[in-house]
């Protein structure tokens, strides 16, 4: 999104973009795995970040998704004849310029296109360093890619130029709401969800081999954790989690050092 207003010529970070969309929060969704592992999150949805952007600084921007690849690429490839920078969200998973150890199914990776040349889109991806071409059949794989999160072909640009803000108001209203989000009162969000996955934690790391072999487990009380004997039931539960620990890490691809 800096990229984008920077374009349009509103000098922006991205630090500073994903402040104003107040999009810094936690998240701990045990119910949620991925992997084999609890889902883990420290910031709000790449799309809630745009929105959220385009709320906080009034922005004019059009948002279409589509049914069909052929009506999405016909679009992207209007937009960019007509001077547009067009922002996508993709897979990762379809983009070829990634790494093949670096790809997997997150349908919510966002870049911009500038331009095109024959069958090939030139791309500014935040990843990179320096821009990247992409042909024309990958991107549409990366953009109608199915699952969680599915990209339907969306696309976005700004119609209007953005106008100068007022940017210590603008600061003080994102701060506020970044701490109602911390502070909401929801077991799994913010702060408390901060507490829960370290208790969490300490209860995994108590409950492990070692507790296992001192026939201790570990029970939670209004004021600490204290130790019980362990039964048939607990003992099972260890080895359920170790199990899927195992299988978690082992459906990872490894990466290079």
């Amino acid at each position: 999104m800096s990229s984008l207003l920077r374009h349009h010529g509103l000098p922006i970070s991205e630090a500073m973009a994903f402040g104003l969309a107040s999009a810094l929060s936690f998240a701990y969704l045990p119910f949620v795995r991925i992997n084999g592992l609890p889902l883990v999150s420290y910031r709000m949805p790449p799309r809630a970040v745009i929105k959220g952007l385009e709320r906080s600084l009034d922005l004019d921007m059009r948002f279409e998704t589509f049914g069909s690849p052929p009506a999405g690429m016909e679009r992207l490839d209007a937009l960019l004849d007509a001077g547009k920078l067009v922002g996508l969200q993709t897979s990762v998973f379809w983009l070829p310029y990634f790494p093949p150890d670096l790809r997997f199914h997150f349908n919510a990776h966002n870049l911009l296109v500038y331009g095109r040349e024959r069958d090939e889109y030139l791309v500014s991806d935040p990843v990179g360093e320096t821009p990247v071409r992409c042909a024309r059949k990958d991107l549409e794989k990366a953009r109608f890619a199915k699952g969680a999160l599915a990209p339907r072909g969306l696309l976005y640009y700004l119609t209007t130029p953005p106008a100068a803000p007022d940017w210590a108001r603008l600061g003080k209203r994102a701060l506020a709401r970044t701490a109602r989000i911390m502070l909401a009162p929801l077991p799994f969000v913010g702060v408390r969800g901060m507490r829960m996955l370290a208790t969490s934690s300490a209860c995994r790391r108590r409950s492990g081999p070692a507790a296992a072999a001192s026939g201790f487990s570990m029970r939670r009380s209004s004021r600490s954790w204290r130790p019980r004997p362990a039964t048939r039931r607990s003992t099972g539960s260890r080895r359920a989690w170790s199990r899927s620990a195992i299988a978690g890490a082992s459906s990872r691809s490894p990466r290079r050092a």
